[in-house]
């Protein structure tokens, strides 16, 4: 009887050991899991090149942003965007003159899931965009108006979680240079707290 109840303490204390010790590992591999930096602040630059219908680089469009961090899915900023041409001439052969021009925005994102390296993101943003008829002799402004656009996307974030890569579908009530409402982009973003 009493090689029985030290048979059933040891295996116990053994069994005991065994579930502590995976208990311990299963904590380490959670706090491990999680990201070195959250940076609350965001600033991000894109140049993204504008494709004629022969696929020819006709100008680039650019933007550089702001966000702040809510909530660990939730990024709100403000956002100015522009273009401009490598020469006098649009995709169907007509003068760029009357379409250069800037955009000033706001911008909401949700990012899901939020502590992941690759995080699948939606981002919307109302703009109002300022034309501008670039002449030989001035910059004139040539009239404005309101859009909105949505972007789904990816973002890709270095190991530090400082640097993040978007790429981006973006869907817009605005016409681009290249005669349609649509545009596939990428930014560059620095995260800081």
């Amino acid at each position: 009887m009493n090689s029985l109840k030290l048979t059933l303490v040891m295996f116990s204390i053994i069994n005991y050991g065994l579930i502590s010790s995976l208990n311990g590992q299963e904590r380490m591999v959670h706090t491990k899991g999680l990201p070195l930096f959250t940076g609350k602040q965001l600033v991000g630059l894109q140049v993204n090149p504008l494709f004629t219908k022969d696929y020819k680089t006709a100008g680039y469009t650019t933007s550089l942003r702001y966000g702040y961090k809510i909530i660990e899915s939730l990024t709100f900023g403000a956002e100015a965007s522009g273009y401009f041409f490598n020469n006098r001439i649009n995709n169907q052969g007509q003068s760029a003159e009357g379409n250069i021009g800037i955009g000033l925005g706001l911008f909401g994102r949700y990012s899901s899931p939020a502590r992941k390296r690759v995080q699948g993101f939606l981002e919307i943003s109302p703009i109002y965009h300022i034309y501008l008829q670039d002449t030989t002799e001035t910059i004139q402004y040539n009239g404005s108006t309101p859009a909105i656009y949505l972007a789904p996307g990816f973002s890709l974030f270095s190991h530090n979680r400082k640097l993040s890569f978007d790429l981006y579908y973006k869907i817009s009530s605005q016409t681009f240079t290249n005669s349609r409402h649509s545009i596939l982009a990428y930014k560059l973003n620095y995260h800081f707290k």
